[in-house]
């Protein structure tokens, strides 16, 4: 069953999806979020406008509680936070670190975790970079840099585009 069907509200190449409610929340390669009903699949609204906040390439998307919307601008190596009533721009979600140190270069998926944070997935070539964190932690209200998650250096883990979290 198709839920959304092939260009439905705008909507080229897909990628991120997010549950809210009733709402299913899609990112779009015309640098998009858009709304649609996840009963019926029907086009709702464009949610984030093209390019707002400057962002480009969006990938992953998640919903944070209280309702504000992530995404991952891979483009311009940012995590964009957006009102999830209105899809206004906020601002840059992610904070900390330096132009070599806690690089977020590549940003791709992002998930809240079991503990209430923000994880953040870089999706990059490793020799090219000084940092090798594959996934970054960040707290949920302030988008400050909590900790690294998973570090590349010897984990076999290269160039991460998902991931998600077990029920324990």
């Amino acid at each position: 069953r198709v839920l959304v069907p092939t260009g439905s509200g705008g909507l080229t190449a897909p990628f991120g999806l997010a549950l809210s409610g009733n709402r299913l929340l899609v990112t779009s390669g015309s640098n998009r979020v858009f709304e649609y009903d996840a009963t019926s699949g029907a086009f709702v609204r464009t949610l984030v406008a093209a390019g707002s906040g400057g962002l480009s390439q969006p990938k992953g998307i998640v919903v944070k509680p209280g309702g504000g919307v992530l995404v991952a601008s891979y483009a311009t190596n940012k995590v964009l936070e957006y009102d999830g009533a209105t899809g206004a721009f906020i601002g840059q979600f992610n904070h900390g670190g330096t132009s070599t140190v806690l690089t977020l270069d590549g940003p791709w998926c992002i998930r809240v975790g079991p503990d209430g944070e923000v994880y953040v997935s870089r999706n990059l070539v490793p020799e090219l970079h000084i940092n090798r964190t594959r996934v970054y932690s960040f707290d949920v209200d302030t988008g400050i840099y909590l900790h690294n998650y998973v570090n590349g250096h010897s984990t076999g883990l290269w160039g991460p585009t998902g991931f998600d979290w077990m029920p324990v």
